[in-house]
């Protein structure tokens, strides 16, 4: 089945009133259409406000149409906001719509990010793995870290091949991310490429947790049983790329990796 694991992302401007993101370049609110045998799910949802805000996620197949899922946002750390292990089942081409208020200080930029799980989807079949399997398979850890500049305006930072700044990998083998470690706190941190669907799968940029986030997928596929480690093969790195989001402030994020080699 080809499956997927996707991050959309949008973001609001200097407003404290709840207000509907604004998609970020290539994203869309819309759920994908699929199998309606299958089972779609967002996973959870991040925000990086600077003052204390408020999310509210809802769409007419969820709950209801008016608040559905609402919650507090903490300022300046994107921490999950959905009780993991209990996703929201999505349904095929249903229209979400995602709300954020935060700071009203001039010149705010202030993101945030869906993760969302597809069963079967037509297009992406997206390379992802159980932590049991890559376990079986594994043969050594592999930490690499990539320097990405950081946008101001709210939307996708360029992005940079995983390799860009160091670049150790085995030729031909396939490696496993299991998450990531970054230096500073950013909004999202994504990667994408062919082996993924060519869709951003990612997490949160909280540097607060870096014990929780170096083992974000495999965390997550515990979680919710079911397989959302991505794997990659090396000889792919350069076009297996790397971005971020971030607030107003920009910046230079260095982002490590944390890998598992697999056994051929």
């Amino acid at each position: 089945m080809p499956k997927a694991l996707e991050v959309i992302s949008g973001h609001i401007a200097n407003v404290n009133t709840l207000t509907n993101l604004t998609t970020n370049t290539g994203d869309s609110l819309n759920v994908r259409s699929f199998n309606d045998a299958k089972k779609a799910y967002l996973l959870n949802t991040w925000a990086f406000v600077t003052a204390a805000g408020i999310t509210e996620i809802h769409s007419p197949r969820m709950h209801d149409n008016v608040h559905a899922i609402h919650a507090r946002v903490v300022a300046s750390q994107p921490l999950p906001l959905m009780p993991m292990q209990f996703p929201q089942r999505l349904y095929s081409t249903d229209v979400l719509t995602v709300q954020l208020a935060g700071d009203n200080t001039a010149g705010r930029i202030q993101p945030q990010s869906l993760l969302v799980y597809y069963e079967d989807v037509q297009g992406l079949d997206a390379r992802l793995m159980a932590p049991a399997d890559v376990y079986a398979r594994l043969v050594n850890i592999y930490m690499v870290e990539t320097a990405i500049t950081l946008g101001t305006g709210g939307d996708y930072s360029a992005t940079a091949a995983i390799n860009a700044t160091s670049d150790f990998f085995q030729a031909n083998t396939d490696y496993a991310l299991l998450g990531y470690v970054p230096d500073i706190n950013c909004a999202s941190i994504h990667w994408k490429g062919a082996d993924v669907g060519n869709v951003r799968v990612g997490g949160p940029g909280t540097n607060l947790f870096p014990h929780r986030t170096a083992r974000w997928f495999a965390e997550l596929s515990d979680y919710y049983n079911l397989p959302l480690v991505p794997v990659f093969n090396s000889n792919n790195k350069g076009a297996f790329v790397v971005d971020a989001l971030m607030s107003q402030a920009g910046g230079t994020l260095n982002v490590t990796s944390v890998l598992a080699q697999l056994a051929k």
